[in-house]
């Protein structure tokens, strides 16, 4: 047995030694043990995580069984929409009942800011003060200038009623496929500002809410070849939304598509682990510092399929799947929440309205940085206190890329469990949608 498994070590050994080489040149990916980095560690070692929002998540009458199955997933706060809809006075036990059950399995809960001028003075005093509640939902993707004139004075009300929750109002992205459904966010134009962008701006200098939130699904399947492919316009959303948040102090918060659906002739598939990764870690390199899925419970809408509830409340494969993705990825919130952006660019095909990746322009920490197969990369600059990060995302959907960094001593990578490690001196294998994240102090 021990020969076998000798055996078995060499071979593993010698197929994982022998690289293919590509157009770009040949880098050598093979398994070697981590060595982890002595004496140096994160400077956040607090244990706060990123919120992730169940968006179309569970009603006013799920046990609190449910709101455990939801929070053992990871999600911290529930928008079901019978919450988001017009009040009835009917609800209104139903209201508070989904609110103490979403505290007892240490969720939060967002309803719709009508409440606030249904309620009694009573009924809305214990609505504010009720642990659960997490903020107002407003509207969602609004797309005219009319549109934004009513809900700035709405926002200005819900805050003079109750400042110490969020109003939340979520914007449709960018359209980069000439479309004009909706005139004013049409992106990716050979002038620039787009409307998208010049309507961004309007949103985000008039309407004071604390957070930029955005949805474009972008994975999904190209109908004559089958396989899957980005939805044009989304990298493109990223970069302005991200810019925008930056300039104005606001929080990022964006969207991973968690339902199977067609709509429009667009058809989005169950998703995958390399789906689910493209879309959070590209998020998290952009500065989000909130999750949303869409959706949690199943759609009657038509088109619509498979989500992470199935219609009887079991739990479906993507459950699971957000499940492991959830955990993942929180290992990395001492990097990504409270930290700031300082630039992003991308390798390999560029998307539209994204920048090329200046190896010049790189931290002198690095000596060099090397990027091949595949379609390329994103690569992000991040700080957040004395640390400093350089995050590779592979931001293709089909295929893998090396990454090899070389540095000056002082430049390690983070695995999988947020661990600084050594450099070593073979190159990382990223899977589509996949993350590298280097670390070193100021």
């Amino acid at each position: 047995m021990k020969k076998l498994s000798l055996l078995i070590c060499i071979v593993s050994f010698i197929f994982v030694r022998c690289s293919s080489s590509s157009d770009f040149g040949s880098l050598e990916v093979f398994t070697e043990n981590e060595i982890i980095a002595q004496n140096i560690q994160l400077a956040d070692q607090t244990g706060n995580k990123i919120p992730i929002i169940a968006w179309g998540g569970i009603n006013r009458h799920s046990s609190i069984n449910m709101y455990e199955d939801m929070a053992d997933a990871g999600f911290t706060i529930n928008y079901g929409y019978d919450l988001g809809a017009k009040p009835t006075t009917e609800n209104i036990p139903h209201l508070f009942t989904a609110l103490d059950r979403a505290n007892e399995a240490n969720m939060k809960q967002m309803v719709g800011a009508m409440w606030l001028d249904f309620l009694n003075e009573q009924d809305l005093a214990r609505l504010k003060a009720h642990p659960a509640l997490a903020g107002y939902f407003v509207r969602d993707e609004p797309t005219t200038y009319q549109w934004l004139d009513s809900l700035s004075r709405w926002v200005d009300r819900i805050q003079q009623i109750d400042n110490n929750h969020f109003s939340y109002i979520n914007l449709a992205g960018c359209d980069c496929r000439g479309s004009n459904w909706a005139p004013e966010i049409i992106g990716c134009t050979d002038i620039e500002p787009s409307p998208c962008a010049n309507f961004v701006r309007t949103y985000v200098d008039n309407i004071s809410t604390p957070m930029l939130s955005v949805d474009r699904y972008t994975v999904n399947i190209d109908a004559a070849t089958q396989q899957r492919r980005l939805m044009p316009g989304w990298y493109y959303t990223l970069e302005l939304m991200s810019r925008e948040a930056r300039r104005t102090n606001k929080d990022l918060w964006a969207f991973a598509l968690s339902t199977a659906h067609s709509v429009a002739g667009i058809t989005y598939p169950i998703p995958t682990v390399n789906d689910l990764r493209l879309q959070v870690y590209s998020n998290l390199a952009y500065g989000m510092q909130a999750l949303q899925y869409f959706t949690y419970v199943p759609s009657t809408t038509a088109g619509y399929g498979q989500a992470p509830l199935a219609a009887d409340g079991s739990k479906t494969s993507t459950w699971y799947l957000l499940q492991e993705m959830n955990r993942e990825f929180q290992y990395l919130a001492p990097v990504f929440l409270g930290s700031k952006v300082n630039w992003v660019a991308h390798t390999g095909e560029i998307p539209d309205g994204c920048v090329e990746l200046d190896k010049s322009k790189l931290p002198n920490v690095f000596k060099s940085l090397e990027i091949v197969e595949g379609t390329g990369a994103l690569v992000s600059s991040i700080k957040k206190g004395e640390d400093n990060f350089l995050v590779v995302v592979n931001h293709g959907i089909n295929e893998n890329i090396k990454v090899k960094a070389v540095g000056n001593g002082n430049l390690y990578r983070l695995n999988r469990q947020a661990v600084p490690v050594e450099l070593g001196n073979s190159a990382q294998l990223l899977t589509p949608g996949d993350i590298t994240v280097f670390f070193w102090k100021d």
